[in-house]
């Protein structure tokens, strides 16, 4: 592998290129984990089976709890228009929360709705219920765990997470001067799990949605990991049509837009900074990646975005 690797940081120079080191790695792959499951099989045949354990279950990790954890409140500046409420790291790169502020109204995030709240009336202070929508598309059943949510001039963006379509959601909603909502468009970015602060993050830095997101590099199609047919997959963004229909997937990055790995990995993910213009009418995201393994930390300021692997 080490013979693939670069010394610095250069994009694989063609199609061909990227092509030729995954081919050359998923056999490398291969490889070493059939030999490791032949030593781990050939040991329980000689050493006795232990005994056959109990199945055991998994449940949805909680995404509220998790996102919740990156939440508190302070004050920072946001797209000219307004002041954040939400703590964050750096001055001009605002962070996702469940509770902004636009104008004179609280926008609240809650159990897959959006309410805003009216602040005044006639310069009292009030808490006045304004308006509420749902955080889902109309018809739409897939199911999805609403995280957190951004403010870019009158637009709110809400972030999640859908097992049903494997992607993260993106949804976009209007707030008009009397504080009623509309929905406007939901976009399906393909992604791994859930949506978390330690898993994902999603920054508006001036008109652009920033988003930094850990993809595996190959699917399994077939008959499971390890079995089956091994392909390499390329992050795709789709957009809600009706119901549960979207369209068809659209490559957010090419191959010659992918970084050589400079680590040694047998399972290389690609992490992945996509950049999406919140002044264009449809969501258009465009990406760079660099392969690596997927221990990973990161970090992001007003005009880089800083990724350490290990």
């Amino acid at each position: 592998i080490k013979k693939d690797l670069s010394k610095s940081m250069i994009t694989f120079a063609s199609d061909y290129a990227f092509d030729a080191y995954t081919g050359n790695l998923a056999k490398k792959s291969d490889d070493y984990y059939k030999a490791q499951y032949s030593q781990s099989y050939s040991y329980g045949l000689a050493g006795g089976m232990a005994e056959e354990s109990a199945p055991s279950t998994m449940s949805a990790p909680s995404a509220a709890a998790d996102s919740s954890m990156a939440k508190s409140e302070a004050a920072a500046p946001e797209g000219g228009e307004s002041e954040s409420i939400t703590n964050v790291q750096e001055q001009g790169v605002d962070e996702g929360d469940i509770v902004k502020v636009y104008k004179d109204y609280l926008v609240v995030l809650r159990r897959g709705r959006i309410f805003t709240v009216d602040l005044k009336d006639k310069d009292e202070p009030v808490l006045k219920p304004i308006s509420k929508i749902d955080a889902y598309p109309k018809g739409f059943t897939m199911g999805t765990w609403y995280d957190e949510m951004l403010i870019y001039k009158n637009t709110i963006i809400v972030v999640g997470y859908s097992y049903g379509v494997s992607a993260t959601e993106i949804g976009k909603f209007s707030i008009d001067e009397e504080g009623t909502l509309k929905h406007l468009s939901s976009h399906y970015i393909d992604s791994n799990d859930y949506y978390s602060s330690r898993n994902y993050a999603s920054r508006l830095v001036d008109n652009h949605l920033i988003f930094y997101m850990p993809y595996y590099l190959w699917g399994y199609y077939g008959y499971g990991y390890g079995g089956g047919e091994r392909k390499t997959q390329l992050p795709k963004v789709k957009r809600w049509v009706k119901d549960n229909e979207m369209t068809e997937g659209k490559e957010i990055l090419s191959k010659t837009d992918i970084y050589m790995p400079v680590q040694e990995t047998l399972n290389p993910t690609l992490h992945m900074v996509a950049r999406c213009d919140l002044d264009k009418a449809e969501l258009e995201c465009s990406g760079k990646a660099v392969l690596g393994p997927y221990s990973r930390t990161f970090y992001v300021s007003p005009n880089a975005i800083y990724i350490w692997v290990s």
